[in-house]
């Protein structure tokens, strides 16, 4: 297990490998700022077209696909998926170091520190995160909204946005976990570029501080006067000016020293309009796995919405003067005029013309309360009251069903991140290999194969995943499996599944022959050092009169080689063929990986490393160590860990 993890760019993962000895580097992919630039152009293209579309290949699905900004999501959620296994699963460290550290890392750090700590899935723990992570880190907000005129590259590249959406993809999968709502991610993206409050204009703390002390030396000047003059209450002290500012207030500053945070805590008070009613903390299951599969994401509604009859919702004060004024008229033409309203989608505001059932009920009871003369009550009180079941009391919550839905997705979850580091492990190990090995796709890591699958129909008696879909695989839903890779498919993924199995590697590495036909006639190709090599020798012409010779077999808990997880196998020990071999049970035909004993250099007990099975004896511990790695296996006591290593000590002294 190493000590520190550390992501970063693929191009940078040999020369640290060699700076950094104990530590364990793992290469991502990630949107860089000119990527997230382009996808964005690409997609505003799209959702808000300057002219009609009369092509159907450039229709919006076609333009949205074509921008590559549903890419851009995906790999901020999987590299911050694979931070998330790292830190809780396996419980190591990790060190994200990509690009400067202002754009990319913010972005993979939050959402790993939202999918691992509830706290930050409130209002005040995301105000905390984009504080902490944003703001204090120094992302240059001004530089990548456009705003800084002093250099010619201040380009908009929307890096926040692109955070804000990967949180919306994460709050539609779990509508239950977060405080806020929709709108209000919305609220925070509409005032990144608004230039109304000051988080957003400047690229540093302190060019807010300076910023701040150079107008605080002004209202000093200006008589003691503030920044707001004249008799104002609570919203004129948050409301920097606009079309309101000429009735109630006077605003002497170009740019806004308010916070947004603070402006959303004293709106938050006085209306629910940033409160999820869905929202139900889960103590059981705090950390949440999203699915970063192109096909669970969405486009975000907030690029292509559009309120014609008052303009953007976002400016509260101006949306609710223009309600007021709406209702004033309504309520001179309703003895005259039908109470039916058209409400139409892309001109009205439906958030606020149809608000849902607890803000509709809130605003009756505020008017039954002026009307009868009683002070009003805040709304968080009045939602407190509210009597809900407890969470262990909603039967979905604890069925059987659900219980697997959350296993499969966290299964899901944990291949995703393994495969990350796979693909990073062999990236780097191709590059290593120079040009005589496959030089057009090992260079650029990619693997190398040559023969096809062999599929065979499976039932599934374990829950299982399509490994092209992701789909389950389970119960009456069959599938096709691979006898040589193991890898699952649907019967009509099958057509769509890489047409090369991986066991068969185009540089002379064939399969273990468990497994394969008694009849087959392949050869195995050997290369000159491994012919030379002592103990690794093959005779391909040669077929045992005996399948195989299972000397001993059991169950062992065997130390996963990536997340370092203890999984419980069914081991044999085979003399014929000189492996050890584990299944996922002790029915299952098809092998899930072998270890070659000529590779074998010592058996012995070792004692229990981090995450070992509980309430076992010590002494049932013990290492199987090859030329290759080490493994770390377990047994149910001492007894049985002994004889393990007597039968494998035994075949290899033969």
């Amino acid at each position: 297990m190493a000590a520190l993890y550390i992501i970063g760019e693929k191009s940078q993962m040999k020369a640290m490998k060699d700076v950094y000895p104990k530590t364990d580097f793992i290469g991502v992919e990630y949107p860089d700022a000119r990527q997230i630039r382009v996808s964005f152009k690409k997609l505003m293209r799209s959702c808000v077209p300057s002219n009609l579309v009369s092509e159907s290949d450039q229709g919006l699905y076609k333009g949205i696909e074509s921008s590559k900004w549903l890419d851009c999501a995906h790999n901020i959620l999987q590299v911050a998926g694979t931070v998330v296994d790292l830190l809780d699963i396996q419980g190591a460290s990790v060190l994200v170091a990509l690009e400067d550290g202002w754009d990319a890392t913010p972005q993979i750090t939050s959402i790993a520190q939202l999918c691992l700590d509830p706290y930050y899935r409130t209002l005040d723990g995301f105000r905390d995160l984009i504080e902490k992570e944003w703001l204090a880190f120094g992302h240059r907000f001004a530089h990548r909204s456009g705003q800084d005129g002093s250099t010619q590259n201040s380009v908009f590249t929307p890096v926040f946005l692109l955070f804000l959406d990967v949180v919306h993809q994460i709050q539609r999968q779990f509508p239950m976990s977060f405080e806020f709502n929709e709108f209000y991610l919305k609220f925070i993206a509409y005032h990144t570029v608004s230039s109304r409050f000051s988080n957003f204009l400047f690229d540093s703390e302190r060019e807010r501080l300076e910023a701040s002390e150079e107008l605080n030396v002004s209202n000093q000047r200006s008589n003691g006067s503030s920044l707001f003059c004249g008799d104002y209450s609570d919203d004129d002290s948050v409301f920097p000016g606009g079309r309101l500012a000429g009735k109630r207030v006077q605003y002497q500053s170009e740019n806004s020293t308010t916070s947004l945070f603070d402006y959303v805590s004293i709106q938050n008070a006085k209306s629910p309009i940033f409160h999820n009613f869905f929202y139900l903390p889960n103590e059981d299951y705090e950390v949440l796995r999203p699915c970063s599969n192109i096909s669970s994401l969405y486009i975000w509604n907030y690029y292509f919405e559009e309120n014609l009859s008052h303009g953007p919702s976002y400016d509260i004060e101006v949306a609710s003067e223009d309600r007021r004024a709406m209702e004033e008229l309504a309520m001179e033409d309703y003895a005259t005029s039908s109470q039916r309203r058209i409400v139409t989608v892309g001109y009205d505001s439906v958030e606020f013309v149809i608000p849902d059932a607890f803000t509709y009920l809130h605003s009756e009871i505020t008017k039954l309360e002026q009307e009868l003369g009683h002070l009003p009550m805040k709304w968080k009180q009045l939602w407190d009251k509210l009597d809900y079941l407890p969470l262990d009391a909603i039967s979905h919550a604890n069925c059987v069903s659900a219980a697997a839905a959350r296993t499969h997705a966290r299964t899901l979850h944990k291949q995703t991140t393994a495969g990350l580091i796979i693909r990073s492990k062999r990236g780097v190990a191709a590059s290593s290999l120079g040009p005589a090995v496959g030089q057009g796709n090992i260079e650029a890591g990619v693997p190398v194969y040559s023969q096809p699958h062999r599929f065979e129909k499976c039932n599934y008696t374990t829950p299982s995943h399509c490994d092209l879909c992701s789909h389950i695989l389970w119960g009456i839903v069959k599938g096709l499996k691979c006898a040589d890779c193991g890898r699952n498919y649907h019967d009509k993924c099958a057509e769509s599944a890489p047409r090369t199995c991986p066991r068969y590697r185009a540089d002379g590495m064939q399969p273990s022959p468990v497994g394969q036909r008694a009849n087959s006639t392949t050869a195995v190709s050997i290369s000159g050092s491994n012919s030379a090599a002592v103990g690794n020798q093959e005779f391909p012409n040669f077929v045992s009169g005996t399948a195989e010779n299972r000397t001993h077999e059991g169950y062992l808990y065997k130390r996963g080689a990536l997340l370092k997880a203890w999984k419980l196998r069914w081991f044999v020990l085979d003399s014929t063929m000189h492996q050890l071999r584990y299944y996922d049970a002790q029915s299952d035909v098809q092998y899930k990986g072998f270890i070659d004993l000529a590779e074998v250099v010592s058996v012995a007990n070792s004692a229990p490393t981090q995450g070992a099975p509980k309430k076992i004896d010590e002494k049932a511990f013990f290492d199987l160590r090859t030329t290759k790695r080490i493994y770390n296996f377990c047994a149910s006591d001492s007894g049985s860990a002994q004889e393990w290593i007597e039968k494998i000590q035994g075949l290899l002294i033969q």
